[in-house]
């Protein structure tokens, strides 16, 4: 469907949580040049959201996708909260910058040239 849109000339916002490499190297697969926007919220607001809003059964994907983006930015050993503002910002851009590198370097140059 994103690749369908894209060809028709639409600019596509994908609203999904993307913290592993699988999942922001496909989005990287249909467009290299996809960019990602940070919605930084603390993982506790989150659970309480959850909570208050009577879905509860979100908490444990909450505790996932977090512990899932501790790993993907290399703090996974970590015990507190993920870096703040700045750091967390940097560091997930320079994860995507690798990934991006990647689909790009596994590009096949023809291909690469239809999508510049």
């Amino acid at each position: 469907m994103i690749r369908t849109m894209l060809k028709q000339g639409y600019e596509v916002m994908v609203d999904d949580t993307h913290t592993t490499d699988v999942s922001v190297q496909r989005l990287l697969e249909i467009n290299h040049k996809a960019n990602f926007m940070l919605v930084d919220t603390d993982v506790d607001e989150c659970i309480q959201r959850a909570i208050k809003t009577k879905q509860e059964d979100l908490v444990e994907v909450i505790k996932r996708h977090h512990a899932n983006m501790k790993q993907f930015i290399g703090v996974d050993q970590y015990d507190g909260d993920l870096p703040t503002d700045i750091q967390l910002s940097m560091a997930i851009g320079y994860r995507i910058a690798g990934l991006r590198d990647d689909v790009i370097s596994q590009m096949d140059y023809t291909d690469y040239t239809k999508r510049v």
